[in-house]
């Protein structure tokens, strides 16, 4: 998520100042003139803040209105007492006053510094989280301060019965009337005009970070073809299959009764290796049994021990080398993992209406075909790889852009659902695909669209929709800065969709933590991750038509989700879908346990739970078992329903 808001637009920190010139003129006067005359003059002052706003055709803020307040009380107790009194309490009473206007501000819901910066930027700009958050903060700031100030203030009278604020009193009064009052108040201020600079700007690191392409890596594999040695044979059966295809790893002929070491070891499309490494046992015979052989694959880490972003294959094969080492002996293979069949036909569509790749089995058609959508994301290449399994298992897959590539939106705010429907249309017309065994894929931000496309667009000719990590309701749209005020995600017939707001302030703490300990984080080698799922409230008040009316979709539905994901609640949200089409004999529905956000087609490493600073939840494990069970229950269902 990127920062709170455009540096260009952010607020003066000296906008407060003007709220504070009554209290400025108090401060210098209290000194050097009558008690009486000090404060008159400030009440003057603050009833002409008051009226200047007025007259502006503004409501006085809550600071003038509170600072007029204060001085009328004052006014009135310096007439009703004498100088000896107002020598001793008219300091801690005026702190105390400024306190509670402060302190009233914020339990008012109008902390008084956000009403002098939101007249600073423009209106988009204030409503963001982010601006409010940072007003938020420096208004508790003031407020501690004020309260010190309070305090210290009233220990002098309280412990020396004849304190003063004039010069000359002891050191307890010219500490308490004055220098820890006012350090504090400069502390306050330095605050202030330090802390929306650090708070953005770090924001920004952590956006520069999470965005920064991956670092080249020139790792490469040797390609090792050792399947004997020393009486020790290692087999990897098949050596060349479909990425989301299991295998068996045997291993014979080891020292009996002695350990073996089993290594696997691969490189991303970044150039990264990735390792994976268990001890087995040998039996009697020599035989080492390896109990999941697909762990050789998922339970692969980083070779550097660095934080990894999310694990991304070569696209069109990926080397994995195996090695299995007992009593001296090594033996190992090179194994290839497929992204698709090679003989796949692959062309994109790039035009007003559609931006989309198109992924044909090797045989002559025509074929059961699956339109495959991305999620927030965006662009062609997340989910080719799933299109690439999709058409080697005989579907004509179609991924379809409808934000993130070029021509298309950046983000996914107020996309017309027509863009997701014309690209279904575009994969049903064509010569290859039978129109009448068409489906949909979509995963996360693209199941929220496809569901809402396929339940207001009632032409769509779907008979299958995968939803993974799906969404029941359409929500509210979420841009560069976060979460986009009063913009929908979608549009339909030039109309915005009712949404689900989100609450962008509950990702605010993590957004300061996240700022606060970035170099902590990167010391300990550790992601830091924001977890956008708080943000998703389920039980908040939402347009009762933001809930997509799923049981107007006359296509079978095969939900998946994982129960431990962090980007949104999609477990509780798959049953809300369920729950809407009761009695539908033909839907599916499957949820992971410790399994996240992302449940991918393949095999592949599941240790980076995250990407690009967000996290996704789950388990590697969970993900792991997720992937095991997901491909080939898609699989099922779409040949069951086309």
């Amino acid at each position: 998520m990127a920062s709170a808001e455009p540096r260009s637009k952010r607020a003066s920190p000296l906008a407060i100042v003007e709220g504070f010139v009554p209290w400025i003129v108090y401060w210098i006067l209290i000194g050097s003139v009558s008690f009486r005359t000090a404060v008159l003059v400030a009440f003057a002052l603050s009833l002409a803040l008051n009226a200047l706003s007025l007259r502006g055709g503004r409501r006085p803020k809550t600071l003038e209105l509170g600072t007029a307040a204060v001085f009328l009380l004052l006014t009135i107790v310096t007439f009703a007492t004498d100088d000896t009194f107002l020598e001793r309490w008219i300091q801690p009473l005026s702190n105390f006053g400024l306190f509670a206007v402060a302190l009233g501000s914020v339990l008012v819901g109008r902390p008084f510094t956000l009403e002098y910066a939101r007249e600073t930027v423009d209106a988009e700009t204030a409503a963001l989280p982010g601006f409010v958050y940072i007003n938020r903060i420096i208004t508790l700031v003031w407020v501690a301060a004020f309260a010190v100030m309070t305090i210290a203030s009233f220990v002098p009278p309280i412990v020396e019965g004849d304190a003063t604020i004039h010069e000359g009193g002891s050191s307890l009064s010219i500490l308490g009337y004055w220098v820890v009052p006012f350090s504090v108040l400069g502390v306050a201020g330095i605050f202030s005009s330090r802390f929306p600079d650090w708070f953005t700007g770090g924001m920004e690191r952590l956006d520069a970070a999470a965005d920064a392409p991956p670092p080249s890596r020139p790792a490469t594999l040797e390609r090792l073809d050792e399947r004997c040695a020393g009486g020790l044979v290692l087999a990897v059966e098949p050596l060349r299959a479909l990425a989301d295809e299991p295998w068996t790893v045997t291993i014979e002929g080891a020292t009996p009764d002695q350990s073996v070491e089993l290594e696997s070891e691969t490189v991303d499309m970044a150039g990264r290796a990735w390792r994976a490494h268990t001890t087995l046992a040998a039996d009697a015979g020599g035989e080492a049994d390896v109990p999941d052989p697909m762990a050789l694959l998922w339970a692969m880490t980083p070779a550097d021990d660095e934080p990894a972003e999310l694990f991304i294959a070569p696209p069109e094969a990926m080397a994995v080398n195996v090695r299995a080492r007992s009593a001296g002996a090594s033996v190992g293979v090179t194994a290839a993992r497929l992204g698709g069949d090679p003989g796949l036909w692959v062309s994109e569509i790039y035009d007003a209406q559609v931006t989309a790749r198109l992924f044909l089995p090797p045989a002559p058609g025509p074929h059961p075909a699956v339109a495959v959508f991305h999620g927030s994301e965006g662009g062609l290449d997340s989910q080719s790889a799933t299109a690439a399994l999709l058409a080697s298992r005989g579907f004509a897959a179609m991924v379809i852009a409808f934000a993130g590539a070029e021509g298309l939106p950046d983000h996914v705010i107020d996309v017309p659902l027509e863009r997701l429907a014309d690209g279904i249309r575009r994969l049903a017309a064509h010569p290859e695909v039978d129109v009448a065994r068409v489906g949909a894929m979509a995963i996360s931000k693209g199941s929220e669209g496809l569901l809402a496309a396929a339940s207001r667009i009632s032409d769509l000719p779907l008979r299958a929709i995968v939803a993974v990590s799906p969404s029941s309701r359409t929500w509210q749209a979420i841009g560069e800065h976060g979460p986009a005020p009063g913009r929908s995600s979608w549009t339909l017939a030039g109309a915005s969709l009712p949404f689900a707001p989100l609450d962008g302030d509950t990702l605010m703490p993590q957004m300061l933590r996240n700022v606060a300990f970035a170099r902590l984080d990167r010391r300990r080698h550790r992601p830091t991750l924001l977890h956008l799922g708080v943000a998703y409230d389920l039980a908040a008040r939402a347009p009762g038509d933001a809930v997509i009316e799923v049981e107007r979709i006359d296509a079978a539905l095969l939900l998946l989700a994982g129960d431990a994901d962090e980007l949104w609640p999609s477990a509780p949200m798959a049953d809300e879908i369920a729950a809407r089409r009761v009695g539908r004999a033909d839907d599916e529905s499957a949820t992971y346990p410790d399994a996240g956000h992302l449940l991918r087609f393949p095999y592949q490493p599941t240790a980076a739970l995250w990407t690009s600073g967000v996290a996704f939840g789950g388990t590697p494990a969970g993900l792991a078992a997720a992937q095991a069970d997901l491909g080939p229950r898609v699989v099922a269902f779409l040949r069951r329903a086309l």
